[in-house]
């Protein structure tokens, strides 16, 4: 890519996958990214702004190392609190200027796959473009697989979660020793931080199915566990929703039908009673548009699910939201084609977000 065109361009990444018992031939399989870079390119110098330590600074950063090194502390941590200084660390934001990105990351694709290029998968957006007159040529090969099988299953750079080099030539050093740390969990589950929250606002779950002839059963979206969470599934070919009450009661709402074989949309629409902390509301299970059950929860989780517990789809992975229903990993027996989750905007106060505020700063202080 030349560092000072302004032209769209796209970068175009193939991996063919390496392993010892496989044919290394130009139709092996392989693993492309497609980097679509839609204004100037990226801007090297580096910019802060805001007061350095405190929650509002912002930084970017020059691109150099991905990904970017830890800043020091630049706090001060003394025996007693009263006597420390706080340091947040400035949030890394996009330099003014930057482009935008769209990464494409797929598994056993070459580069002669998509139909732009007179491959047989068919890729209708990127003929568009290429009718347009625009098409993509700038690509690396790296001939690594387990790093972008890294990069999939945990939505980071490879380099982070330990995968710098395929992983039979791992060696003892930082990034390359094919071990991914703690902090970094796959997809099979979302950590609740990085999750959609349900918590004191309505919102809407949409999903797609297929029920197969002999019926469908499993979980199809969950958040939570045993000590606190919700979870949207077909037990029996019925839909339910269970929202446990961190352990105290579990109110659910069943529809009385089982699902038919076939193509379904099942829906739960919940509205909440705010604005306020943990406030109750009416959840409403829907089938192909036709409403099949409704009930008034009447109290919801306040602060935070447990939060060693994680965001699933498909399957539960941790602990069930309600073991009377079911045991994990309970995953949907049909075809989920779609789920899609809309949440409205939080019903709360000045009062009540100032006092979360307060809140999270008293547990951050006290770890």
């Amino acid at each position: 890519m030349l560092p000072n065109s302004t032209e769209p361009q796209m970068r175009i990444c193939l991996n063919p996958l390496s392993r010892p018992d496989q044919d290394r031939g130009l139709l092996a399989p392989a693993v492309f990214c497609l980097f679509l870079l839609l204004a100037a390119a990226t801007v090297n110098a580096q910019q802060i702004t805001g007061t350095p330590g405190s929650p509002s600074a912002t930084t970017t950063i020059n691109g150099r190392q991905i990904p970017n090194p830890p800043a020091p502390f630049g706090g001060v941590i003394n025996l007693n609190a009263l006597d420390s200084k706080p340091y947040w660390q400035p949030q890394v934001v996009p330099p003014k200027g930057a482009p935008n990105i769209l990464l494409i990351l797929t598994d056993d694709v070459g580069f002669g796959a998509p139909s732009t290029f007179g491959g047989i998968i068919p890729t209708p957006a990127l003929d568009r473009i290429a009718s347009m007159g625009l098409r993509y040529t700038q690509f690396h090969t790296t001939s690594l697989c387990s790093p972008t099988r890294a990069a999939l299953i945990t939505g980071r750079n490879h380099h982070s979660v330990g995968f710098g080099v395929v992983t039979e030539f791992s060696t003892g050093y930082p990034g390359y020793d094919s071990v991914i740390p703690l902090d970094s969990v796959t997809i099979v589950g979302i950590p609740q931080g990085a999750a959609p929250s349900i918590l004191n606002r309505s919102f809407t779950i949409t999903a797609d199915i297929e029920v197969p002839a002999a019926g469908g059963e499993g979980m199809l979206v969950t958040a939570g566990g045993r000590f606190g969470g919700w979870a949207f599934y077909l037990l029996e070919g019925k839909p339910v929703f269970v929202y446990n009450l961190l352990d105290l009661a579990r109110p659910r709402i069943e529809s009385a039908e089982a699902l038919s074989p076939g193509k379904h949309t099942v829906k739960l629409d919940f509205t909440y009673d705010g604005p306020g902390f943990g406030k109750g509301g009416t959840a409403v299970i829907a089938v192909d548009g036709t409403e099949v059950a409704n009930q008034k929860l009447p109290y919801t989780v306040p602060f935070q699910l447990e939060a060693s517990e994680t965001f699933d789809v498909g399957s539960d992975t941790g602990t069930g939201v309600d073991d009377a229903d079911y045991k994990p990993p309970f995953a949907f027996t049909g075809k989920l084609n779609k789920l899609t989750l809309s949440l409205g905007q939080p019903q709360l106060t000045s009062e009540d977000e100032k006092g979360l505020r307060e809140l999270q700063l008293n547990y951050t202080m006290s770890q």
